[in-house]
């Protein structure tokens, strides 16, 4: 991103996320909403900060799904949600792949049609 290449910047960061080859298997669409979404990936200040307080006023239940190979925010994000709940929450669910909805369906929408049936 900082050499002024999006493309370039996107097809490394889906590729380390989902695999070699996995850019080129994308379609027009897809390339598009991923290239769209970077540069509002690159603004921290669109990032609020959620404090233990106000993660305690959630009082529905909360899953947390992350890829295998998802950016390690996500877990550092569900360990302090954890923490905040003072473990009343279970572990993440881990699909393979962090564009999961696309990339494994399956088990996307087992473990969302888990979540919502209570099991």
């Amino acid at each position: 991103m900082a050499k002024g290449d999006r493309e370039a910047a996107i097809r490394a960061y889906v590729e380390e996320l989902s695999g070699p080859g996995r850019w080129q298997q994308f379609s027009p669409e897809i390339k598009s909403i991923l290239l769209g979404n970077a540069a509002t990936a690159m603004r921290p200040e669109g990032r609020p900060l959620l404090s233990c307080e106000a993660i305690r006023e959630y009082h529905f239940p909360i899953l947390r799904l992350t890829g295998e190979r998802s950016p390690k925010r996500y877990g550092e994000m569900f360990r302090a949600m954890r923490a905040c709940l003072s473990g009343s929450v279970g572990e993440p669910t881990f699909i393979s792949s962090h564009g999961m909805n696309r990339e494994n369906p399956q088990a996307f929408n087992a473990a969302v049609l888990g979540f919502l049936s209570g099991r």
